[in-house]
């Protein structure tokens, strides 16, 4: 595979990609749908925890954080910028995602569960299966220089653990998860507790957790230099996702019924999910006929500026529930 030496910049969203690139997901692994609903009082139960199950935590969280070691390597690779496509894909080798991964399935399932938390471990060991899947499809993309293979199998990873992290019980998350990796990037267990609008607001909340763990990691960055065909053919192989993601999110918004308060914002929200979208579809198409100018002068620089007017709109109040994807200031690149 050869690889142009000129750098290519990046989506301006990806600068948001980039900082949530394990954000929280949902426990039914499908596009745009609504995070599981955890109240505030089962985290709190935390204080309740029995001897038997801060015991079974304990082993829970030393497997996990094996796994966060490995995911923190990947995203320290794909974060950097790599000249040298060969270095690039050398860095790998120092991982051993796959067989972590593995082995942490394999000490999941002999542990036993007590009641509380046996829906825990089935959630974590079915997410962790599949990204064996996943972990293995990446080995193969490295193995064979396949730019477009890796950054789809690395993206997938890094959903699965943004999945998992908002599928568990917020008790589980804030004792068997070590999130060291996430933390860097600004991911933590949900809080829903104050968050305004009532159950309309923990709703926005989710759905945004939700649209940011899948969107970010597939708008993430090129960490090599790519020819226009290989640009083309990455943003290709990640469109239908993107898409996918951007117009159930849209949908399950749509959804529901705003406080008086809100009906602004959130007509604005909307509109930002239409407008991204379309510009989405615009990018897939001039990928397909690999406008790779119009791509990098127009298209992306447009995707920022969605971003920036639409967060400019929102009010300071609303402005909390999108902080999942947002961030606590807005973009940086606004």
């Amino acid at each position: 595979m050869r690889h142009a030496v000129r750098s290519r910049p990046l989506l301006a969203l990806a600068a948001l990609g980039l900082g949530l690139l394990a954000a929280c997901g949902n426990g039914d692994q499908g596009t745009g749908q609504a995070a599981v609903s955890r109240t505030p009082t089962e985290a709190a139960s935390a204080a309740l925890i029995t001897e038997d199950e801060r015991a079974f935590l304990a082993d829970m969280r030393a497997i996990d954080a094996r796994i966060d070691t490995q995911f923190k390597e990947l995203v320290a690779i794909l974060s950097r910028s790599w000249p040298v496509p060969s270095v690039f894909y050398a860095a790998f080798s120092a991982g051993n995602l796959t067989d972590v991964l593995a082995t942490a399935v394999a000490d999941l399932r002999d542990l036993t569960a007590p009641d509380r938390f046996e829906e825990d471990q089935q959630i974590i060991v079915t997410i962790l299966a599949g990204a064996v899947a996943h972990s293995e499809a990446l080995d193969q993309a490295i193995d064979g220089e396949d730019f477009v293979a890796l950054i789809v199998s690395a993206s997938e990873l890094q959903v699965a653990r943004g999945r998992l992290v908002n599928t568990v019980s917020p008790t589980f998350c804030e004792n068997a998860l070590v999130l060291e990796s996430a933390a860097a990037e600004g991911l933590g267990c949900p809080e829903t507790d104050g968050l305004p609008g009532g159950e309309y607001g923990v709703a926005v909340y989710g759905l945004m957790r939700t649209y940011a763990s899948e969107f970010g990691p597939r708008a993430g960055s090129f960490p090599i230099s790519l020819s226009d065909e290989e640009l083309a053919l990455a943003l290709l192989a990640q469109q239908p996702e993107i898409i996918a993601v951007l117009e159930t999110t849209r949908t399950a918004l749509a959804r529901l019924e705003a406080p008086a308060d809100f009906e602004d914002d959130h007509a604005r929200l909307l509109t930002y999910f239409e407008e991204t979208t379309a510009l989405s579809r615009q990018i897939t198409k001039a990928a397909e006929d690999r406008e790779a100018q119009r791509l990098l002068e127009e298209l992306f620089p447009e995707s920022g500026d969605i971003a920036c007017n639409a967060y400019a709109g929102f009010s300071e109040p609303f402005r909390g529930l999108l902080t999942p994807f947002f961030g606590a200031n807005g973009p940086d690149f606004c």
